[in-house]
């Protein structure tokens, strides 16, 4: 026998179990991460009610990889919804792919359920997240016309020095001018005095910063904590009996929510929007208070 071949077949052998070793004992990077989170960007806690959708599925890859694709299942009884790919984003801000579960994924007569969500990386590695929901205890947003008010309109008033643009009708939905015009027409009169910066705020009373000092009906404004969507007009008239009503109101910010009465009418307001740029459409100074807002039936 030759046992210097035998010694050189017994070396190569070796080799090979030792790199097939090394090869099989590559390290598996871990699985995504996954997140769920409410449309208010908070973090998901117990089960999904209604109103936190759209759900934000938040999936982190191990570093150097990236998420492929993020699915879910919605299971209710014993139904099912068929497997769903998520469109997704790559976020700006964190290593992580972002995709939204909406409320439609749920028919509109389930309550209660399951959603099965599953996030792939790029080497295949997978992350399975369930979490419940439970509708049962959530208070629908009700049509404006079971609430007891008209259909919501938008409106806008800007700088007191813009022209037909200073002050809003809340009757008719129109803007009305403060350099003419009648006093009645103005339920909002911004109060920015000219040629300086604007103010957030108005009055229904008198625009004390223009000389021509424009008057207008009287409106009684109170700043109110109910919910603009979901409010009837009765809790909303037992809300503005039980505050101070006022003809002049400052300091408005975005989300703010107003009760206002004028004789027999009635309506609430929700600031959208507060812009000390806008100067869009008019000559004036610049800024703007946009506003949706419904009148009583």
């Amino acid at each position: 026998m030759n046992f210097g071949k035998v010694a050189l077949l017994a070396l190569a052998s070796a080799s090979m179990v030792f790199m097939a070793s090394c090869k099989d004992d590559k390290v598996k990077k871990a699985a995504p991460t996954v997140e769920v989170k409410t449309a208010g960007g908070e973090v998901l806690k117990g089960a999904a009610k209604e109103t936190d959708f759209a759900l934000v599925v938040e999936a982190k890859p191990a570093k150097d990889l990236k998420v492929t694709e993020i699915n879910y299942m919605v299971t209710y009884g014993t139904s099912s919804s068929k497997l769903a790919k998520l469109s997704l984003e790559k976020s700006k801000t964190l290593e992580a792919w972002l995709g939204k579960i909406e409320r439609t994924a749920i028919p509109a007569e389930v309550k209660e359920g399951k959603i099965k969500i599953t996030a792939i990386d790029s080497d295949k590695n997978q992350t399975i997240k369930e979490i419940d929901f439970n509708f049962s205890g959530t208070t629908p947003t009700p049509n404006p016309g079971e609430t007891g008010w008209n259909a919501e309109k938008q409106g806008a008033i800007n700088h007191a020095t813009g022209g037909k643009n200073g002050a809003f009708n809340l009757k008719t939905g129109e803007k009305v001018m403060l350099a003419s015009g009648k006093p009645e027409d103005r339920y909002m009169m911004n109060t920015s005095k000219e040629k300086q910066d604007f103010v957030a705020g108005w009055s229904s009373k008198e625009v004390n910063g223009l000389a021509s000092k424009p008057k207008g009906n009287n409106t009684a404004f109170v700043k109110a904590t109910v919910d603009y969507d979901k409010v009837t007009v009765a809790d909303a008239e037992t809300a503005f009996k039980a505050a101070t009503a006022s003809t002049d109101v400052a300091a408005v910010a975005e989300g703010d929510v107003y009760l206002a009465q004028k004789g027999t009418e009635f309506y609430i307001i929700k600031i959208t929007k507060v812009d000390n740029d806008n100067n869009s459409t008019r000559k004036g100074e610049k800024g703007c208070i946009e506003f949706s807002y419904k009148a009583k039936k």
